[in-house]
C-alpha cells in the first residue's frame, strides 16, 4: 500500500509513489520539464494545455513504474506553486493562462491595497503579505487587461466594494448577504467589529476602489450615512449618492451616474436597505445629452482647482508669479535705494520719506550698479569743502532706524551716479543682514508682502530649487513663527518654520566680521590711517586694493592643505591598515578595541541596520498612512538620549510633510518641559511613542505613566491605540505594550545600542510619522554602506579616512572638533555631538566636539582643533571663514551632501568613523560607563 505523490511546480511536473514508511518506491519517480512564457510587462505564464499535457505525462509515468502494484495505490497527495490563478468557465474549460506566483503584472494592485487597507490584519487572515504574488492581487488586477483575458473574467453580476464604519456594520451583514445571493461579487473593506473607528477612511477605500477599477460601483454604510457621503465625495471621480428610498436610488443612478451608494444603517432597516440597493445596482445611467452636460459640469468642478503637482507633498500651488515678491537671488542689501529726490543739504527732515518720485515698477531691481556691490551707506559726494561738518555716516552694522533725525543723504547724487565714497575706512566690514531694512520705499517690499512669500514658498516650494531646475523638498509648514521668520531673515527668506526649537535655542546671531559671505576689501580692522578727511573724494574704483596689514595673523598665508595628506592623518590610515580593521570589523572581532570582547561584538548591529531596516521601509510607509489617516495631530516622542536624538535631527531637517503629524521630544521630567507640550497638542489626537532599549529607563516610563493616565481620563474604549512601543525583544515594555493594548510595538534588533541607533527603529518610526522618505533615506545609507566595505581601499574608505583623520589628529594634539554646518543640516551637529563625546571621550582623553560656534578668525584658535564642515552642495556659507582657517594651517575637513537624505549615508560614515577613532585612540567606542553609573545612582536615589 502507497501512495502517489504529484508536484507540480514552476518548471517541471513530477510523481512519484512513497510507501507507509516515508521511503519512495524503486522505478515509480517521473519528470517532465516545461518552461513558463515571459511577457514584456513583468508576466510569467503557463499554457494550461501545456501543463495539463506534462502533469498527464508524469502520472502516467509514475503508474508504468509500479506495474502490477498500480493498484496497491490508496491516496494522491498533490501540491502546485501557491499563488497561482487561472480563470475557468462554467464548464471548467480555462478561459486564461496560469498565472504564477512569479507574474508581477499585479504589483500596482498590490501596492495600492497596502494603502487602502490594514496590511498587517490581512496578513493575519490570509497568511499572505500584500504582494504582487497574493493571489487575492490577481483578480483585482485581471479586470484592468481585459485582453488576457478573452473578455470573460468579469462575473455574471456586479464587481462591488463595500465598506462601513462601526455604526453601520451591523447592517453590513444582511446587504452583502444578498447582494452575494444575487450575483454579485464582494470586495469587503470593513470594518470587521463593532470597534469604533472612522467612517472617513472607508470612504476613501470604496471609493479608491472604484477609482482604481477594481470593482464597478460602491457602497458604504455609516450610522446616518451623511458623514459617510461628504467623505466620499471628496475623492475627485467619486459621486456618492446617499438614498433612503427607491425614488432617490433609481434617480441618482439613471440622472446623476452615481458610482457609490450610502446608507444610514440608524435610518433604514434591513429589508428597505436591501431594496434599495438593488434598486441602485439596478438601475443604470440613462446618458441624456442633459444629465450628460450636467455630469459633465461637475467633472469641471472638480478641476476648478490645480491638482497637486506630480512629486510635491499634495499642496494646491499657486500659479507662479511673474516675478517674485523678494529676491531669491544674492539679495542687493547693499545696493543704493530708488532715486529719490534729495538735495545736497540737509532735507527737512520729514517723519517718513515721501513717495518715489518716479516709483521703479513692482519687483524690478532698484536702479544700482550692477555686480559690484557698492558700500550700504555713504555720505554725498557734496562740496568737498569741508565748511560744514559732514554728518557721520552711519554704522552700517546696525539696522537704520525707523525714523531719524534729519537724514542725511544716503543716494548718491542722481546726475553723475558716481560711485559711493566714504571719508574713512568703515569701523567693520558690510554687513548684509540689516541693511535691506534701510531702503523703505519699495512698494512691494514689505513685511504683508514678505509674509505672504513666504507662506507661497512653504506650500510650493523654494524659489532657488525651481530656479536651479531641481527637485522641491524641505519643510513644508506653517504656524505661529512665520512673523518671526519674516523678520528675522528680512528679505533674505530662507525659513525654519518648522524646525521646532525654541527661538533660545537658536545660534546666537553672528558677529560681523563672520558674517560676511564674501571676503570683502573694504572689511578692513579698525581705521588706523584715520587723519585722512580729505580725500573722501576720491571714488575708490575698485575697493579690492589690499591693505598691507589685515586681521589674519599669518603675514603669507599658505596655501590649504588637505588634511587627509597630513602625516599624522596618513600614519593613522597605515595603523588602521596594519590592523586590518576594515575586515575585522565586518566579521565583529569585538578584540580592536579594549573592554569585554562578547558584549563589543554584541554592539555591533549597527553595521548591517540599512540592510535590516531596508526589508521593513514598506511596513514603516504602511503604518505611517495608518497614523495619517487616523488623523492624530502630533506624535510626543518619550525617550532619553539616544533613543530621542536622532528623531529630533529628522524634524527639524525635513519637518512634518503635509497631512503628517507634528514629532515633538520630550526627554526631560522636567514640569517645565512637559508643560510646554501638553501646551501644544490635544492628548485625545496624539500619539505616543514610548522609545527605550532596555524598557525600564526611568525617566522614559514615568513620562509614558503620566501620559497613560491624561489619556484614559477621558475613556476612550481602547487608549492603548494612542500608544506605540520601541524596544528591545524581551524587555519589559515589551510585555506591558501587549498588556495594556498598545496599536504597534517595533522591536529593536538587540545589538543596535542607543547613540548607535539612528538607522534602526529608534530613528525611523518617528521619521516614517511625520513623512520622511525610509527608502530613500536607507538606500542612500546602503551605498555609503557598500562604499565602506571590505573590498574597498582603506584610503577610499569615507567611514575610515574620517574616522582617522578624527583619530590621528587627536593623538597629535588636535582634540577639540568645531562642527560647521549648512543651515538646513544643523540639527545634525548635536547628534554627531552626542556620538563623539559618549563614544570617544573617556578615561581623560578621547575628542571633545564643539557644536553651535559661530566661527571666528583665525588667531582666536588654538593647536588643538579641527574644523569639519558638512554642507549642502552648493552652499558657499562658510567658504570664506573655512578658507581662511585652512589658510592659517588648521585642519579642515569638507564632507559634501546632495540634498538632506543624504543624512542616511552620514548616520553611516559617522558611526563607523567613531569606531575606526575609537580604535587609534584605544577606547571603547560602545560603552558608557558614566551612564551606566549615573543610571545606578539615580535608581538607587529614587528607591531611597
Amino acid at each position: 500500500m502507497f501512495v502517489m505523490a504529484l508536484d507540480v511546480g514552476t518548471s517541471s511536473a513530477r510523481a512519484m509513489c512513497v510507501q507507509a514508511d516515508g521511503r519512495p518506491l524503486p522505478g515509480t519517480e517521473a519528470r517532465v520539464a516545461y518552461e513558463p512564457r515571459i511577457t514584456g510587462d513583468g508576466g510569467v505564464e503557463m499554457d494550461p494545455e501545456v501543463l495539463l499535457a506534462a502533469v498527464v505525462e508524469a502520472v502516467s509515468a509514475c503508474l508504468a513504474g509500479c506495474g502490477a502494484r498500480a493498484g496497491e495505490i490508496r491516496g494522491v497527495g498533490a501540491s502546485m506553486f501557491w499563488h497561482g490563478l487561472m480563470a475557468l468557465d462554467a464548464t471548467g474549460r480555462p478561459l486564461t493562462p496560469v498565472f504564477t506566483w512569479a507574474d508581477m503584472r499585479s504589483a500596482r494592485a498590490a501596492a495600492d491595497l497596502r494603502q487602502m487597507l490594514d496590511a498587517e490584519q490581512v496578513r493575519a487572515r490570509t497568511g499572505a503579505p500584500w504582494s504582487a504574488s497574493a493571489a487575492c492581487t490577481r483578480p483585482l488586477w485581471g479586470p484592468a487587461c481585459p485582453e488576457r483575458i478573452d473578455g470573460q473574467w468579469r462575473p455574471e453580476g456586479m464587481r462591488i466594494a463595500l465598506g462601513c464604519d462601526h455604526a453601520g456594520f451591523a447592517l453590513k451583514g444582511p446587504v452583502v448577504a444578498a447582494l452575494e445571493a444575487d450575483g454579485h461579487a464582494i470586495l469587503d473593506l470593513g470594518t470587521f467589529s463593532e470597534d469604533p473607528v472612522d467612517y472617513p477612511d472607508f470612504a476613501r477605500a470604496v471609493g479608491q476602489a472604484v477609482l482604481r477599477g477594481f470593482v464597478e460601483v460602491g457602497v458604504l454604510v455609516c450610522g446616518s450615512g451623511v458623514g459617510a457621503s461628504i467623505a466620499a465625495n471628496k475623492l475627485r471621480g467619486v459621486r456618492a449618492a446617499l438614498c433612503h428610498d427607491l425614488f432617490t436610488a433609481r434617480q441618482s443612478r439613471e440622472d446623476d451616474d452615481a458610482n457609490v451608494l450610502c446608507l444610514g444603517a440608524r435610518v433604514l432597516d434591513e429589508a428597505t436597505a436591501v431594496e434599495v440597493a438593488r434598486a441602485w445596482l439596478g438601475t443604470r445611467f440613462s446618458g441624456e445629452e442633459r444629465h450628460a452636460r450636467r455630469i459633465a459640469k461637475i467633472t469641471q468642478l472638480e478641476g476648478g482647482l490645480p491638482a497637486p503637482q506630480k512629486g510635491s507633498t499634495g499642496a494646491i500651488r499657486p500659479a507662479p508669479a511673474p516675478a517674485p515678491v523678494i529676491p531669491a537671488a544674492p539679495r542687493p542689501a547693499a545696493a543704493p535705494a530708488p532715486p529719490m529726490p534729495v538735495a545736497p543739504a540737509a532735507p527737512p527732515a520729514p517723519p517718513v520719506p515721501p513717495p518715489v518720485a518716479p516709483p521703479p515698477p513692482a519687483m524690478a531691481p532698484p536702479p544700482a550698479p550692477e555686480p559690484p556691490r557698492p558700500e550700504p551707506v555713504a555720505p554725498p559726494a557734496a562740496p568737498p569743502s569741508g565748511s560744514s561738518p559732514a554728518p557721520e555716516a552711519p554704522d552700517p552694522a546696525r539696522p537704520a532706524p525707523t525714523v531719524a533725525p534729519p537724514p542725511p543723504p544716503v543716494m548718491a547724487p542722481p546726475p553723475p551716479l558716481a560711485p559711493p565714497v566714504a571719508p574713512a575706512p568703515p569701523p567693520v566690514a558690510a554687513m548684509p543682514t540689516p541693511a535691506p531694512e534701510s531702503p523703505r520705499p519699495r512698494p512691494m517690499d514689505t513685511l504683508a508682502s514678505r509674509a505672504a512669500e513666504l507662506i507661497r514658498q512653504a506650500i510650493g516650494g523654494r524659489e532657488e530649487g525651481e530656479a536651479a531646475g531641481g527637485k522641491r523638498e524641505g519643510i513644508i509648514s506653517l504656524d505661529d513663527e512665520v512673523l518671526e521668520v519674516v523678520s528675522y531673515h528680512g528679505q533674505d527668506v530662507e525659513p525654519p518654520v518648522a524646525e521646532r526649537k525654541p527661538p533660545e535655542a537658536r545660534r546666537p546671531a553672528p558677529e560681523p566680521r563672520a558674517q560676511v559671505r564674501e571676503p570683502e576689501p573694504a572689511a578692513a580692522p579698525k581705521p588706523t590711517a584715520a587723519p585722512k578727511p580729505a580725500p573722501p573724494a576720491a571714488p575708490p574704483a575698485a575697493p579690492k586694493a589690499p591693505e598691507p596689514k589685515p586681521a589674519p595673523p599669518p603675514p603669507a598665508p599658505r596655501p590649504a592643505v588637505d588634511p587627509l595628506t597630513l602625516p599624522v592623518v596618513r600614519e593613522a590610515l597605515e595603523t588602521l591598515e596594519e590592523q586590518d580593521f576594515q575586515g575585522r570589523i565586518w566579521i565583529k572581532d569585538g578584540t580592536i578595541w579594549p573592554g569585554d570582547v562578547m558584549d563589543i561584538r554584541n554592539r555591533l548591529g549597527w553595521l548591517t541596520a540599512p540592510t535590516i531596516m531596508r526589508e521593513h521601509a514598506e511596513d514603516l510607509k504602511a503604518f505611517a498612512d495608518e497614523i495619517r489617516r487616523v488623523q492624530f495631530t502630533h506624535i510626543v516622542l518619550l525617550g532619553m538620549g539616544g533613543s530621542s536624538l536622532s528623531s529630533e535631527v529628522f524634524t527639524l531637517t525635513f519637518g512634518s510633510k503635509m497631512g503628517f503629524p507634528d514629532l515633538l521630544m520630550l526627554d526631560s521630567t522636567d514640569p517645565g518641559a512637559i508643560k510646554r507640550v501638553l501646551d501644544r497638542i490635544t492628548v485625545g489626537r496624539t500619539l505616543f511613542v514610548v522609545s527605550t532599549k532596555s524598557g525600564t529607563t526611568t525617566e522614559t516610563m514615568s513620562l509614558y505613566a503620566f501620559f497613560r493616565s491624561l489619556v484614559e481620563a477621558a475613556k476612550p474604549p481602547k487608549p492603548g491605540m494612542q500608544f506605540v512601543a520601541v524596544t528591545d525583544a524581551g524587555t519589559p515594555l515589551e510585555k506591558l505594550a501587549a498588556e495594556k493594548g498598545f496599536r504597534r510595538t517595533f522591536l529593536n534588533p538587540a545589538t543596535i545600542g542607543g547613540r548607535y541607533s539612528a538607522l534602526s527603529f529608534f530613528g525611523l518610526v518617528p521619521a516614517a510619522l511625520i513623512g520622511v522618505d525610509i527608502k530613500s533615506l536607507l538606500e542612500r545609507a546602503q551605498g555609503m554602506l557598500e562604499g565602506c566595505g571590505t573590498d574597498v581601499a582603506t584610503a577610499d574608505n569615507p567611514g575610515v579616512r574620517l574616522g582617522a583623520a578624527l583619530g590621528g589628529l587627536a593623538r597629535a594634539g588636535r582634540d577639540k572638533v568645531t562642527l560647521v554646518f549648512s543651515e538646513k543640516l544643523r540639527a545634525l551637529g548635536t547628534w554627531i555631538e552626542q556620538l563623539l563625546a559618549e563614544s570617544l571621550g573617556k578615561q581623560g582623553k578621547g575628542v571633545v566636539p564643539v557644536d553651535g560656534e559661530t566661527l571666528g578668525p583665525p588667531e582666536v584658535y588654538g593647536g588643538d582643533r579641527v574644523f569639519v564642515a558638512v554642507t549642502l552642495e552648493g552652499d558657499t556659507t562658510h567658504d570664506a571663514a573655512l578658507a581662511r582657517l585652512a589658510e592659517a594651517g588648521h585642519p579642515v575637513i569638507r564632507l559634501a551632501l546632495k540634498d538632506p537624505l543624504d543624512l542616511g549615508a552620514e548616520f553611516f560614515r559617522w558611526e563607523l568613523a567613531a569606531a575606526a577613532a575609537g580604535a587609534l585612540l584605544e577606547l571603547n567606542p560602545f560603552d558608557e560607563p558614566d551612564v551606566a553609573s549615573a543610571k545606578e545612582k539615580t535608581t538607587a536615589l529614587l528607591a531611597a
